[in-house]
């Protein structure tokens, strides 16, 4: 029961960086700003 939220926050974690990647690909702005917060 512990793990569970763990394992869900990874997972939701993962699911946000695989669309933030996904927006990355698309042209535009944001692409630029997140290479600016690197």
């Amino acid at each position: 029961m512990v793990g569970e939220p763990a394992i869900n926050a990874h997972t939701a974690a993962s699911a946000w960086v695989r669309l933030k990647k996904f927006v990355a690909t698309e042209p535009g702005e944001k692409e630029t700003s997140d290479n600016n917060h690197k």
